[in-house]
């Protein structure tokens, strides 16, 4: 009986001694947060209570110096192409314009941390707008409403320990209409989206998106990403689109500053309507493939035509040449596929099939900037492919006359389109000289 006392009261000590030991520890880790956030663009607060079986807090996050806290934010990201890209597209924008947008936001926070299952749930509520838009809001009604949309912890997002996330569904009524945001969640990877949706009623405008999949990934030298959409729909009086079932999936490699890359997109059906001109077809695939690209010089060049001054500048035309020396010596490579079902246009149709294989080949010295064909671009072009079509007379009825008629007895079920130094051919026959091939 005493040696199971003894063993159940060290087991005791134990306990609290560990509890001690874990207790400081969370505690330090939390206080570290704070100040890093303190000296980041930030003032933030924590209220915790540290106990055995569970940490809970509470606090506040708000935002001081927003260019200072982006930096802070984006640092935090593992290092990759989108790192970069966040950091040329967000730390770009004007200092000004970010003060407008985020100087002021305030988000409250609230944690439960179980110590032994190691599972924490972390809520965030963005409660408050910029200072710039709470003075707009004393002169804008429809503000002032959203302004209190926020104030009711109506924006939330759930974290847990391992990064996955949850956006609460979003139901905005506002006056002209209302905006809806359904089944978001994902994680470090991703992110998926039941529905969204915006409705103008004066104006009868209607968006939607359903079944969003999105998915990127980045590994060593890949870089991988998915975007499934089972609908967009677009409906106002002048204007109407329509995707079903748009796929696109990219993969590409850079290695050596060089980038390979290919990217695939494709749908069931697609609409388009506007100003009583409409065209659609379905089952469509477009494939893009992209070789041997100075990615690293091109990135360089980017990150210049962005500096301020750099297009006055004498360096434009310097750079300009140099970039363009680069790409025509990198033996940079271009193919397309395209395949097309069932195009229509106004209701017509034009063909049950359309299939496409372009190669491009850039021009020589694309630095001497003397652009005045389309040979002073592309050196060849190369288009082979196949036309299943009951309704020729619609593509022709299209085409200016002088054109039309070099087709007329032409079979198209396949065909070789070639642009050359001498102009336009097809199927081998010359059909137009490259002085009506200017730009």
């Amino acid at each position: 009986m005493k040696r199971i006392l003894f063993v159940f009261s060290v087991l005791i000590v134990f306990g609290v001694v560990g509890h001690f030991l874990f207790a400081n520890s969370v505690e330090k880790k939390i206080d570290s947060h704070i100040k890093e956030l303190n000296s980041s663009g930030f003032i933030a607060n924590c209220d915790k209570k540290i106990g055995f079986l569970n940490v809970v807090g509470n606090g506040e996050i708000e935002i001081i110096y927003p260019k200072k806290a982006l930096e802070y934010l984006i640092s935090k990201r593992s290092d990759g192409e989108f790192k970069e890209y966040l950091k040329e597209s967000l730390l770009s924008l004007d200092e000004k314009e970010l003060e407008l947008l985020l100087d002021g936001v305030l988000i409250e926070y609230e944690f439960t941390y179980k110590n032994f299952l190691n599972k924490l749930n972390f809520d965030m509520f963005l409660v408050r707008a910029s200072n710039a838009a709470l003075s707009e809001a004393l002169k804008d009604e429809e503000l002032a409403h959203l302004l209190d949309f926020l104030k009711n912890k109506e924006v939330k997002i759930s974290f847990d320990e391992d990064l996955n996330f949850k956006l609460k569904d979003i139901n905005y009524i506002f006056k002209e209409g209302s905006l809806q945001l359904r089944g978001v969640h994902g994680d470090v990877n991703g992110f998926k989206v039941g529905l969204f949706k915006v409705s103008e009623v004066a104006n009868q405008v209607h968006f939607l998106v359903d079944n969003i999949d999105f998915k990127y990934e980045e590994s060593d030298e890949n870089i991988n990403s998915f975007l499934k959409i089972d609908n967009i729909k677009f409906d106002e009086f002048y204007t109407k689109v329509k995707v079903e079932n748009l796929l696109i999936n990219s993969n590409s490699i850079i290695s050596n500053g060089v980038l390979d890359g290919e990217s695939k997109i494709s749908s069931d059906k697609m609409f388009f309507f506007q100003n009583g001109e409409s065209i659609g077809f379905d089952e469509s695939e477009f494939y893009i493939s992209l070789k041997k690209v100075p990615y690293d010089e091109l990135k360089k060049y980017s990150a210049l035509l962005n500096s301020e001054g750099f297009l006055e500048s004498e360096d434009f035309i310097v750079k300009t040449k140099e970039i363009l020396s680069k790409i025509s010596s990198s033996n940079l490579s271009f193919l397309a596929k395209t395949n097309l079902n069932n195009f229509k246009k106004n209701d017509e149709k034009y063909f049950e099939n359309l299939n496409l294989n372009a190669d491009f080949e850039l021009a020589q010295n694309l630095q001497n900037l003397n652009f005045i064909y389309l040979k002073d671009i592309f050196k060849t072009v190369k288009l082979n492919g196949s036309l299943k079509s009951s309704y020729l007379t619609n593509l022709l009825e299209n085409l200016p006359n002088e054109i039309a008629f070099l087709f007329k007895d032409l079979r198209f079920e396949n065909f070789d389109i070639l642009l050359d130094e001498k102009g336009l051919h097809l199927n081998q026959e010359l059909l137009l000289d490259y002085t009506f091939l200017t730009l």
